[in-house]
């Protein structure tokens, strides 16, 4: 729902993708992942990478919704740190079980008007 219109790729590109029919495109909304994704920006999500590792970006929701966020599992333990890239905004420390990770993000572009 998240995703709309057809998007087309070179086929270098989509060769990178190895499970493309699984990627899904949505836009990043507010400020928490700037300066890596500025709001506007498109994010491919491939959601058969649910399991956060390595350290990455990903989609997820831990109770306020669907949304991008940088994600490291604490060694171990139960935890999992969730990371805004801009430094405004705290790290949150959450029990895994607490985190629904939807994918990875793998890709992204932004408009540069």
């Amino acid at each position: 729902e998240h995703s709309d219109g057809f998007w087309s790729f070179p086929d270098a590109v989509k060769a990178g993708w190895r499970h493309l029919s699984k990627v899904y495109a949505m836009p990043v909304t507010g400020d928490s992942m700037e300066p890596t994704l500025p709001a506007g920006s498109f994010v491919f999500v491939d959601t058969t990478h649910i399991v956060p590792s390595p350290e990455d970006i990903y989609a997820i929701d831990f109770g306020d919704g669907l949304m991008i966020k940088r994600v490291k599992l604490v060694p171990r333990s139960s935890k999992i740190r969730i990371i805004s890239d801009n430094g405004r905004y705290g790290v949150d420390e959450l029990e895994r079980e607490d985190v629904t990770v939807y994918g990875r993000v793998v890709a992204w572009f932004q408009w540069r008007g």
